[in-house]
């Protein structure tokens, strides 16, 4: 997976109604950058800056919930995590959010 086929699967409508399989996408990407790039590499940067935005975004596009200690029981029920959370098997750098500009 890289960002020239996201793209192309946008214009093409493959993400519509999918915003997981968007979701899903980018995060391979930002897995893979992490994995297979030592840190501090031009690419593993730029993955951490993506990360960061990406974050930033979803969590700009979220509504909180009404009760955070609800949420939180029903996430460790299914054993999901956060976007930032899901990297951490492969990366021990959290988001730089400074690096966002919007």
């Amino acid at each position: 997976m890289d960002l020239t086929t996201v793209e192309h699967n946008l214009w093409a409508g493959e993400y519509d109604g999918a915003v997981s399989k968007f979701y899903d996408d980018l995060a391979q990407i930002i897995y893979n950058a992490f994995k297979f790039h030592r840190e501090g590499s031009v690419i593993f940067k730029e993955a951490d800056s993506m990360l960061a935005y990406f974050v930033d975004l979803t969590t700009k596009l979220s509504k909180p919930p009404h009760d955070l200690n609800k949420l939180d029981f029903a996430l460790a029920q299914i054993d999901a995590k956060l976007p930032h959370e899901e990297f951490g098997d492969v990366c021990s750098v959290a988001p730089n959010l400074s690096l966002i500009h919007i």
